[in-house]
């Protein structure tokens, strides 16, 4: 006679989803008064392994089609500023855009991805500029 065995092999792989947002040393130094053209302002690193993929959008507080410096005084000048992700111009609705729309996963370390923006120098009021981008990662 003949008597068999099984042995199930198993492994589970958890769910990873994350998003890690380093700032460049420019993007709180930014000289205002001259262009700058594809400055680094931050790398965007995105880490998915989900199965159906995941997606990354990015907003600007400020911005409506572009990405907006806004003075803080009580009469703010502003400064519009256009925005690339990983070497992709980005064109904002409702200061709102979808970076990355993947069925894939990401690299185990995370896919890094460059944040740079370009403006047109102006000579403004005096005042500090700010705007803030928020980037946000979901499986889908």
């Amino acid at each position: 006679g003949q008597t068999t065995g099984n042995v199930l092999l198993q492994g589970v792989v958890a769910d990873v989803l994350s998003i890690t947002v380093t700032a460049d040393g420019a993007a709180n130094t930014l000289n205002l008064g001259t262009d700058a053209t594809n400055l680094l302002v931050a790398t965007v690193t995105e880490t998915s392994n989900s199965v159906s993929g995941y997606e990354v959008t990015m907003e600007s507080a400020n911005g409506g089609t572009t990405g907006l410096l806004q003075g803080a005084a009580a009469s703010p000048e502003t400064l519009a500023y256009t925005i690339s992700y990983d070497g992709t111009p980005i064109t904002l609705a409702g200061g709102l855009f979808m970076v990355t729309n993947t069925t894939g996963k990401t690299a185990s370390t995370g896919d890094a991805k460059a944040v740079t923006i370009s403006y047109t120098g102006t000579f403004l009021k005096a005042d500090t500029y700010t705007d803030t981008l928020t980037f946000t990662i979901a499986a889908k």
